[in-house]
């Protein structure tokens, strides 16, 4: 296999304060290679700043409409490969009691989404994992399972949903980085 030539990645999360004619949505937008959401994020107004053809991927937070505007793909226990990367993400966050309606998903339900699914290059998920130590997170909200699965099938990346600040933490196999607003990454090499 042939190494894939870099890939630029423009990520929005859990921000309600985009508009479709935002400049720095825009510009994010038309530089990166794909556009992902990992959650929290009105995908209608990042639909509209979307250049024709781009490709954008999604994971959705428990809150997050199901109904998806074109061209974004929802990535929920499912995969599959983007100019020679492997790409793969988890929708969702954990179940923690008898939560009502939205995607929380019990130990169980994570499990049997992951168990199948691949090792990917780049894994994208809303919920953390258990095992962010730096990012002072607080564990008892991240997904067990998605721990687990990164353990196993350690990606190159890791990119979720961080509920306050954007934070960057290496761990023992991959990057973990977690994303708050918007962020456009530099090239990412495959290693």
């Amino acid at each position: 296999m042939d190494t894939p030539a870099p890939l630029s990645l423009f990520l929005v999360a859990n921000t309600s304060f985009l508009s479709a004619d935002d400049p720095v949505l825009l510009d994010g937008c038309s530089r990166a290679d794909l556009v992902v959401s990992l959650g929290g994020v009105d995908l209608t107004v990042v639909a509209q700043a979307l250049p024709p053809r781009k490709p954008a991927l999604c994971v959705l937070s428990p809150e997050d409409s199901q109904q998806m505007p074109r061209p974004f793909r929802v990535l929920h226990g499912s995969g599959f490969s983007f100019r020679d990367w492997q790409l793969a993400g988890l929708s969702g966050a954990a179940k923690l009691g008898p939560a009502g309606g939205g995607l929380y998903l019990a130990d169980d339900e994570a499990e049997a989404l992951l168990f199948s699914l691949p090792a990917a290059d780049i894994f994208f998920s809303h919920a953390y994992p258990t095992d962010l130590a730096q990012s002072g997170i607080n564990s008892i909200y991240g997904m067990k399972p998605l721990d687990s699965y990164l353990r196993q099938n350690p990606p190159i990346y890791h990119f979720y949903a961080h509920p306050t600040d954007n934070t960057l933490e290496e761990g023992e196999n991959h990057l973990s980085v977690g994303v708050n607003g918007t962020y456009l990454t530099p090239p990412l090499e495959y290693i």
